[in-house]
């Protein structure tokens, strides 16, 4: 008798096994003639059974009948899944977990490789609707369905990081963003990217750091990590840093008339103006018509000359050999400054601190016919 009731329970599982099977099957061949709906209902049934949902194949057909519900044109097939795509990333992940040797393994890869561009392709809409975080999760899963399928994604993995990026989500994207620089995606501008990312995570000393430590390190001669370097360095005041990256950046570049000019700035604001004002007449060497220059050598010349306009006015009135010393200093001081002065004026001529700076110096040196022009440029 036992051995009777052991083949009738054996014989019974081996029934049952081969019904599932049979479901399995048929949701495939309603796959195959585009009978989705008919397709869904019986994968779904065969997914939710104790055998067939340890089968590799139900998995696979599963994954390929949502597949299809997302990329179909039909309305009606459509509308049987709102979220027929992650459940088809499920269906493909769960093949490939339970590793059924009767899986066809390229099969399977097809599969999940035909869900990155529609999962990707929602990801860039959910970015134009801002909503970020949402489109961070599509661009996640394409990263990591390429990671299944042993291929590395940078795209999707700098895009999770631009998108959490736009969603002040700071640290998350850094992660991605780290991960971009680790495989050199992005090359030297993805320094500036996630140095940018940390100055609005309030690490700027961790952005000055990785730009220094680690960019320049990497690519020494790149234009744009020495800007951003030196506007680091400019925004805490620190002018011996940026000295440093002007003096690269010219280095890089000696007929770049910004770096001259930016060099003669930082000059100007240490102190040092001998030096700056030879920089910023290198920078006109290079520039015949750059108004910054020009307008910041007068500006050296004229404060100089303001200064000692100052002095004089303080003085006591039994000081008058002084004063006289002080004016014709002062008048000295402002016919230097006025060939620059006059000179970015033809440059820029509505600008009103050249035309400002032109007045009192005309006024200074008695030149009252050109006050006089230029005062009514200022009030008319």
């Amino acid at each position: 008798m036992k051995k009777i009731y052991l083949c009738a329970v054996v014989c019974l599982l081996s029934s049952t096994a081969f019904t599932q099977k049979a479901k399995v099957q048929s949701a495939y061949n309603y796959l195959k003639y585009g009978e989705l709906d008919k397709a869904k209902e019986a994968i779904d049934l065969a997914s939710e059974n104790e055998v067939s949902s340890l089968m590799g194949k139900t998995w696979l057909y599963r994954g390929k009948i949502y597949s299809a519900i997302a990329n179909t044109k039909e309305e009606k097939y459509k509308a049987l899944d709102s979220d027929a795509l992650n459940k088809a990333y499920e269906a493909f992940s769960k093949a490939m977990s339970l590793n059924d040797k009767k899986v066809n393994k390229t099969d399977l890869n097809n599969g999940m490789a035909q869900l990155i561009n529609p999962i990707f392709n929602q990801g860039i809409a959910l970015f134009k609707e801002k909503k970020y975080e949402q489109a961070a999760s599509k661009f996640s899963m394409t990263s990591k369905i390429n990671d299944q399928l042993g291929l590395l994604d940078t795209l999707s993995i700098y895009n999770t990081g631009l998108a959490y990026a736009n969603a002040s989500k700071y640290d998350m994207a850094l992660e991605r963003y780290k991960k971009c620089l680790e495989t050199g995606y992005g090359k030297d501008k993805m320094y500036t990217t996630v140095a940018d990312l940390m100055v609005k995570n309030n690490n700027k000393q961790g952005a000055i750091d990785l730009i220094q430590n680690e960019g320049l390190k990497k690519y020494p001669t790149s234009q744009s990590l020495i800007n951003y370097q030196f506007s680091l360095y400019l925004q805490d005041e620190d002018y011996d840093g940026a000295l440093k990256s002007v003096d690269a950046s010219i280095a890089n570049d000696p007929t770049n008339a910004v770096f001259h000019y930016n060099k003669g700035f930082i000059l100007d604001q240490k102190g040092d103006r001998g030096a700056a004002v030879q920089s910023y007449e290198k920078a006109i060497d290079v520039d015949a018509e750059y108004f910054d220059a020009y307008y910041n050598l007068g500006a050296i010349y004229f404060n100089d000359g303001a200064s000692k306009i100052k002095q004089r006015n303080e003085l006591p009135l039994n000081a008058a050999a002084k004063a006289k010393e002080l004016k014709e200093s002062s008048v000295a001081d402002f016919n230097k400054a006025l060939p620059f002065l006059e000179k970015a004026h033809n440059i820029n001529p509505n600008d009103k601190s050249t035309l400002q700076s032109l007045r009192e110096i005309y006024s200074r040196i008695g030149n009252t016919e050109k006050y006089k022009l230029i005062n009514d440029k200022l009030t008319n």
